[in-house]
């Protein structure tokens, strides 16, 4: 019976129904997707895309967890004798470091590319106006703080292990030929070019790129002066006889 009935034609009445009830169901789809199509769906955070994680803020305990022991530089009366230019530099903001450095420490962690503190110390770039301070971690990333940052909590800025390499690499290629072009330049104006013997010779970006160094040669006399500082410049070439050789030096090329 049941094979009859499947094999039987179908009524006019029958097709009839089959067709709308196919027209039927396409309109409830067609429904269905206009409707999620104007559903006030919620909008991602602002500056957030779907894929995109909001990082979630450390604990004071989390924080505190992950700054080791011994990893905030710390100064006191007592250091004066072993640091004079750090404290000469900084007067007694110096004995704000330990304070201000463990905030860096937190907010270096809070910024998500530091995931445990090694080491913080004072930068050598601070002012007594505005500390700064760099972060060593354990992922081998340098993070710089400013205390200027703390209030807006946002890093200066933050380096890997693989982008510090890359950048010393450059200022060594670079360095290395200011220095023989400071060299080349010095014999050009030496009596006997031939008799130079340099010592120390760096490149100094203390108050623009210039390149500091020590030279001995052969004089006027034919004999040796001694090792005598000079500064290479782009346009000239600085020496002890000049008047404002002194303080050219101590702009430029005093540690």
């Amino acid at each position: 019976m049941a094979s009859e009935q499947i094999n039987r034609p179908r009524t006019d009445k029958e097709r009839k129904v089959a067709k709308y009830s196919r027209i039927g169901c396409a309109g409830v789809v067609i429904g269905l997707i206009v409707l999620v199509a104007t559903c006030d769906l919620p909008e991602p955070p602002e500056g957030s895309s779907s894929g995109e994680q909001t990082q979630r803020e450390l604990t004071e305990e989390e924080v505190a967890s992950r700054i080791g022991a011994d990893a905030i530089s710390s100064y006191s009366e007592a250091d004066r004798a072993n640091y004079p230019r750090l404290f000469e530099k900084l007067g007694d903001r110096v004995f704000e470091v330990e304070g201000l450095g463990r905030k860096a420490a937190g907010l270096a962690l809070q910024n998500g590319e530091c995931d445990r503190v090694l080491y913080v110390d004072v930068s050598e770039r601070s002012t007594r106006d505005e500390l700064q301070f760099f972060v060593e971690c354990n992922n081998e990333t340098r993070v710089r703080v400013s205390e200027t940052q703390f209030a807006e909590g946002e890093v200066d800025s933050s380096e890997t292990r693989e982008e510090r390499q890359s950048r010393v690499a450059s200022r060594n290629a670079r360095d290395e030929h200011l220095i023989s072009e400071a060299k080349d330049d010095v014999r050009a104006v030496l009596r006997d070019p031939s008799s130079a013997d340099f010592g120390n010779v760096f490149v100094s970006d203390k108050d623009g790129l210039v390149t500091c160094g020590f030279v001995n040669a052969r004089n006027g006399f034919g004999g040796m002066s001694g090792q005598q500082p000079f500064i290479a410049f782009s346009n000239r070439i600085a020496a002890p006889s000049d008047a404002d050789f002194k303080d050219l030096w101590e702009g430029h090329c005093a540690l």
